[in-house]
């Protein structure tokens, strides 16, 4: 257990991640920065795409700078801001304007539904679209980039201790290379590569009265459809990098796994955010490789509690 620590402790940067995000990756971010470890070094890797970027997770915390790194999204404000970070002047403007909405109270639920229109406008200034992503996810409930939380917009933005969060960022994410568009087009120039690792981690599929359904509520759709055409391309013969894939468990998905096309492995216990119960449900990875179990974390003695908490 000491050995795994200090392994685990040596894969992680010791930074904070740069953006208030919704979902429970936190929880799961420590056991699959181990699975990427391994798979990059078992099978000596040389590129690393994590497609569905979001909060941007593992090119913030996981500590591999001798891979190639790809961070893509179709969220124009969030690239921004990662890219922003990049550039130390970007970033000192970025700090800067993110300051005038720092003030408690000075950001109404009008202003808010403006900045969550303008932010994703084609025409607003990369680093304004930026700045108002920031401020947008600072002041939504559950960080969710969707609905205004007058409480957190009354306790405003402490500029002094973002600074000191996004400074560091700016070494680490020095070569990332960040791109803006949907999943497909980096993957389909990575899916052939052999010395490649792509992550997928798309709007969750849900089973519910034997029914699979897409998550609603994203900006981005991601259908069942388009579920779909993504578990072909990376059960495709043509596929030659390695592909992890999160989601729950659902039917579509074990479908795949029933014909021996994908293996499917427990990796956390994550909080259901809209229960507001304190719940929890299992959270799944889906591979076209296998990975040992030593590498996995282990199933807790009352997952079929939880289990049947879907």
């Amino acid at each position: 257990m000491l050995h795994n620590w200090i392994k685990d402790k040596d894969l992680l940067n010791g930074v904070q991640s740069p953006i208030p995000t919704l979902g429970g990756k936190s929880v799961l971010m420590k056991p699959l920065i181990r699975i990427f470890d391994h798979c990059i070094g078992e099978y000596v890797l040389r590129i690393f795409g994590d497609l569905f970027l979001g909060g941007n997770r593992f090119h913030t915390h996981y500590n591999n700078y001798r891979i190639e790194r790809i961070g893509n999204e179709k969220d124009r404000g969030l690239i921004s801001f990662y890219r922003a970070i990049q550039d130390p002047e970007q970033l000192d403007y970025l700090i800067r304007g993110i300051g005038a909405f720092s003030r408690p109270g000075l950001v109404t639920k009008e202003v808010f539904e403006d900045f969550k229109m303008w932010r994703r406008d084609p025409s607003t200034d990369a680093v304004d679209s930026a700045i108002l992503t920031y401020v947008v996810s600072k002041y939504s409930r559950a960080a969710n980039r969707q609905d205004f939380c007058n409480l957190k917009a009354g306790e405003g933005i402490n500029i002094g201790n973002l600074r000191r969060k996004l400074t560091p960022l700016t070494r680490i994410y020095r070569d990332v290379q960040f791109l803006n568009g949907g999943y497909d087009k980096p993957f389909n120039q990575l899916v052939h590569r052999e010395d490649a690792l792509i992550y997928l981690d798309p709007p969750y599929l849900t089973d519910t009265d034997g029914n699979t359904k897409e998550t609603e509520g994203y900006d981005d759709a991601f259908s069942t459809a388009d579920h779909i055409v993504m578990l072909n391309g990376i059960t495709s013969e043509s596929c030659k990098a390695k592909v992890i894939i999160s989601n729950y468990f659902n039917e579509l998905y074990y479908d795949y796994v029933r014909r021996g096309l994908l293996n499917c492995y427990f990796v956390g216990m994550v909080h259901v955010s809209s229960s507001g119960t304190g719940r929890k449900r299992p959270e799944f990875i889906f591979t076209n490789y296998p990975i040992p179990e030593y590498v996995l974390p282990p199933i807790p003695h009352d997952f079929r509690y939880y289990e049947g908490e879907k």
